[in-house]
């Protein structure tokens, strides 16, 4: 308890974000024997002391350490001590880090990051993948993956984005060229089906998360706002040429999603239907609606 209070009250007097060497090991990916053998070389600067034993590190270790494994591997550890006069963001640190980073762009670099975890939570599942998963699938070490990112959390969130924005700009590409309000509808359906298998598993891991997590019950709300967004729009231009007679848009939009989510699940049981059969029976669906025929009306006819 004693350590506890330590810490709060070393973050209250010096309004930085501290760890321990536990936790900067943890983040860095570099061994906490290595942390002291660096320490001991003057590679890195000694965390802040509160007593004997207990010392204090911050983001400028974490820095620094990842800054020395980027380079360990390329300079012998005199030169890089001689290059690191003070913090890693002394300006000639800074100078030589960017003289070894490579031509990738941060953005690239990012975007790669993403792609991977997308893959491996696709594989694996948000709880199941760890960092270490999507660092090994990319080559890169732990370190590198926390420039980028916070948390697994924060990568799984950036990774279900990435997957709704290339399903709704692959849907606006397909009807950039169709005029008929109608026939958008179905053309974006069709991107739905070809992305559904993906799609569903990555949703279905966000909701799997959603009891007593607020943040992925805001994931599953912007989710459905960013599919169902055109949908309204496209229901409203429907309304308005007097195509679809008027009901509430949004309404109708998340009823369209639910219920081409079915077809789509259905599609992925067998070959029995296939995406002309699904298209004709949702425009009839949607054109004809149920039409109520009164209890022997058909008898009568």
């Amino acid at each position: 308890m004693k350590n506890a209070a330590d810490e709060r009250e070393f973050k209250e007097n010096t309004h930085r974000a501290v760890m321990r060497i536990g936790d900067l090991s943890a983040r860095t990916g570099v061994p906490r024997t290595t942390i002291h053998y660096y320490i001991r070389k003057g590679l890195l600067h000694p965390p802040e002391k509160t007593g004997k034993t207990m010392g204090y590190y911050d983001e400028t270790h974490v820095d620094r350490l990842i800054f020395i494994s980027r380079m360990k591997h390329d300079l012998p550890g005199t030169f890089i001590k001689k290059m690191l006069p003070g913090t890693e963001r002394d300006p000639l640190a800074q100078t030589l880090r960017a003289s070894l980073e490579p031509s990738t762009s941060r953005s690239e670099k990012r975007d790669r990051i993403i792609r991977a975890a997308l893959n491996v939570f696709l594989a694996k599942g948000y709880r199941n993948a760890t960092i270490h998963d999507i660092t090994a699938s990319l080559g890169i070490s732990t370190g590198a993956f926390y420039i980028y990112f916070k948390t697994k959390q924060d990568l799984f969130e950036e990774s279900v984005d990435q997957l709704l924005l290339g399903l709704i700009e692959n849907a606006e590409a397909a009807i950039r060229s169709e005029e008929d309000p109608l026939r958008r509808l179905f053309l974006r359906g069709h991107i739905f089906y070809a992305n559904f298998r993906k799609y569903s598993d990555i949703l279905n891991q966000v909701r799997g998360e959603m009891a007593g997590h607020e943040w992925a019950r805001n994931m599953v709300r912007k989710a459905y706002l960013r599919i169902t967004g055109p949908l309204i729009e496209e229901a409203r231009a429907l309304m308005d040429a007097g195509v679809f007679r008027s009901v509430d848009p949004e309404l109708f939009a998340y009823t369209l999603v639910g219920i081409v989510e079915m077809l789509a699940l259905r599609m992925t049981f067998d070959d029995a239907y296939s995406f002309e059969q699904i298209d004709r029976f949702l425009m009839d669906l949607i054109v004809k609606g149920f039409p109520y025929i009164p209890v022997g009306a058909k008898d009568h006819a």
